[in-house]
This record gives structure tokens, C-alpha cells and sequence, in this order.
């Protein structure tokens, strides 16, 4: 059930707006931040039509707020940021009113939960980001965290062991240990990161999987929660193989930890 969505934020070289979505989810309250970008949302969109094609719950589903050409509208403006923040929000709100919505994967997905598992973004502004990498050894991907810095410790619960899987929204299944570790120490402030991680097992918390009221969607930056519900969550999926070769010269044996405090 997420929460709320945030204010968005332009996060790199090229303006891109990434909207924030805290969410709890019912079954565990296990909590997580992830941020999306509008093309995700309308992404969002178009798989649930795939997948209730031909059920008659497809007409319930909302559509995502109408994509405005750049050269209409300044997609740096806050007012234009605001007012598209609100339209997300809205469509949220509805789409999780459709049942069977909260069962389906692509959902899931997005809100970042997949069974013991959940996916958590931060956005990070400094040269440094508090962290220290090291290769992993048993995962689809390259790069998880050793250690964090003292002022990174409790912010949105980075520990490690977790894993990064996307930079900016790009993946780093594909990528080689020393692709991640230049990836953050050059790409343009801020970025987003985003990280997967196991969720640590809380005593069970058994609630009905009856619907809740939902707030108005102005209501929404008044701290007011958004309830979803949802009995199943996605199975476990990892990343494919890597197989794509890195470019450039790294000594991989000085690289298996690489400090980015």
C-alpha cells in the first residue's frame, strides 16, 4: 500500500523527473522508498491492460495522466512537476481500487516488493555516497555494499549485503563489478541508486484482505496514508547471466572493494 507519493525531483544531466513512492506493505508492514519515472507509471499502465486483456474488469482500469510534448510544456517547471505529481497520485489511487490489480507482478514489481525481498532507491547529491562496494560472489549482480558510514547508517536502512541493481533505472545485472563502481564515482549529481535487499522476518501480522477507505487526492501532502492491499506477492525473479564484457582497464584483483564514502 503505498503511502504517498512524493515531490518530484530532477535527478540528472538530462532533467529526468523521478517521482518518489514510499509504501507499506499489509502483510508484514514491511516499508520501502522507490522511485519511479513517469514512463514507468505509463509502462505500469500498458501491462495491466496485457494482462486483464479480454476480462471485464480491463474497462475499470484507469488510464495515467496524458503525456505532455517538451516543446508544450517546460518539464523543468515545479508548477508542471506539482501538477503531474498530483495526476500520478490519482491514477495510483484508482488503479489499486481495481481488484486483482495488487495480484498481479508487474504491480508488484513497482512497488518494489518480490516475497522476502524489496527494492529501495535513494537519491544521492554528494561526491561521496557513504558506502563501500565489494564484488558479490553469489548474485546475478556485481556489486553489493560492505560497509556503510556512520551518517548513512539508518537512512531508509542501508546495510550490507545489499545489492545494487540499477543505477539511474538502468540495470547492472549486465555490467562487470568495476562498470558499477565508475558508474557512480563519474555520473552527474544527483542520481538515483537503487538497491535490493532481504527483508529481516517480523513476527507475522495477520490482517483481512478486506478494502480500506482511501484519502482524497489532495489529501495526499497532509501525511495521510494510501491503503493497498494484496494476499500474494511475486515470486522471486533475479537477473539473467552476465555476459556483457566491460570496457576500459581495471585491475580487477585491486578492485574487489572499492571505498565511496
Amino acid at each position: 500500500r503505498p503511502q504517498r507519493s512524493d515531490t518530484a525531483s530532477i535527478t540528472d544531466e538530462l532533467s529526468v523527473a523521478w517521482y518518489s513512492l514510499r509504501v507499506v506493505r499489509r502483510s508484514d508492514q514491511a516499508t520501502t522508498t522507490v522511485h519511479r519515472r513517469f514512463r514507468d507509471f505509463v509502462e505500469l499502465a500498458s501491462q495491466l491492460q496485457a494482462s486483464f486483456q479480454g476480462h471485464h474488469l480491463q474497462s475499470s482500469l484507469p488510464q495515467p495522466p496524458r503525456k505532455e510534448f517538451k516543446y508544450l510544456k517546460d518539464h523543468r517547471d515545479p508548477a508542471f512537476l506539482e501538477e503531474r505529481k498530483h495526476h500520478l497520485e490519482i491514477f495510483m489511487r484508482r488503479l489499486v481500487e481495481v481488484p486483482h490489480v495488487l495480484h498481479v507482478s508487474s504491480t508488484l514489481t513497482f512497488l518494489g516488493f518480490s516475497n522476502h525481498l524489496r527494492e529501495m532507491s535513494l537519491i544521492f547529491t554528494t561526491e561521496k555516497i557513504g558506502v563501500r562496494l565489494s564484488k558479490a560472489t553469489d548474485s546475478d549482480f556485481p556489486a553489493t555494499v560492505e560497509s556503510v558510514e556512520g551518517h548513512q547508517q539508518g537512512r531508509h536502512e542501508i546495510r550490507p549485503g545489499d545489492i545494487v541493481s540499477k543505477i539511474n533505472g538502468h540495470s547492472t545485472a549486465f555490467m562487470k563489478f568495476e562498470e558499477v563502481v565508475r558508474s557512480i564515482q563519474t555520473i552527474p549529481r544527483p542520481f538515483v541508486c537503487h538497491f535490493l535487499q532481504l527483508i529481516r522476518p517480523r513476527k507475522p501480522v495477520f490482517l483481512s484482505d478486506d478494502a480500506t477507505q482511501l484519502p482524497d487526492a489532495h489529501d495526499a501532502d497532509d501525511g495521510q496514508d494510501t491503503t493497498m492491499t494484496s494476499s500474494t506477492m511475486m515470486k522471486d525473479r533475479t537477473a539473467s547471466t552476465m555476459t556483457q564484457e566491460a570496457k576500459g582497464t581495471f585491475n580487477e584483483e585491486a578492485m574487489k572493494s572499492v571505498d565511496l564514502s
